[in-house]
């Protein structure tokens, strides 16, 4: 005799069956976060003082590049109005050579008479290297005044500095 399996019965229920897209969203929990106003304002505060931090430290930066260029600019300016020393002692040296042949000239009518020929008056006889033998340079103190150094000087430096530049400019238009 052969055995027969039961069949199943198609209305019976499986113990596991297998869910649905659709049974499974319907067996998800909602979350619902729920939050009270410490919690809020806690964040709150913290976004706040993240920010306030950042600002401070964004600032101690600038001002550290900003003086740091200040010192540079100031080094600069410095070392120009150095050069610009050295430049005008020799200068001074060479003018008074320049007078001591301006006075040989008025003593020997020769001389005169071979500084001017044919009515060209000869420069070079008397002053070889021209009236400007050195040239005073401002390059450092015009880039300064570009970065508004004179803001970050007191009254009396920044006075100073612009008559020092203001006699070198009168200084180099003399041979004009």
């Amino acid at each position: 005799m052969e055995e027969t399996l039961p069949q199943e019965d198609p209305s019976a229920v499986k113990e596991n069956p297998v869910p649905t897209k659709k049974e499974k969203n319907k067996e998800r929990p909602h979350v619902i976060i729920v939050r009270d106003w410490k919690e809020y304002l806690g964040e709150s505060l913290l976004i706040i003082f993240s920010v306030m931090l950042a600002l401070i430290v964004t600032e101690y930066i600038n001002k550290k590049r900003e003086e740091q260029e200040t010192k540079l600019l100031m080094n600069n300016i410095h070392t120009e109005l150095l050069n610009n020393k050295k430049a005008v002692e020799e200068l001074y040296k060479y003018n008074l050579n320049v007078l001591k042949r301006i006075d040989s000239a008025k003593a020997d009518p020769s001389f005169q008479k071979q500084l001017v020929v044919n009515g060209a008056f000869h420069l070079q006889l008397l002053a070889p290297r021209r009236i400007l033998y050195r040239y005073l340079t401002d390059v450092a103190w015009q880039v300064a005044k570009q970065h508004d150094i004179i803001s970050k000087l007191d009254l009396t430096d920044a006075s100073l500095l612009n008559q020092i530049y203001g006699d070198q400019e009168r200084i180099m238009k003399s041979e004009d």
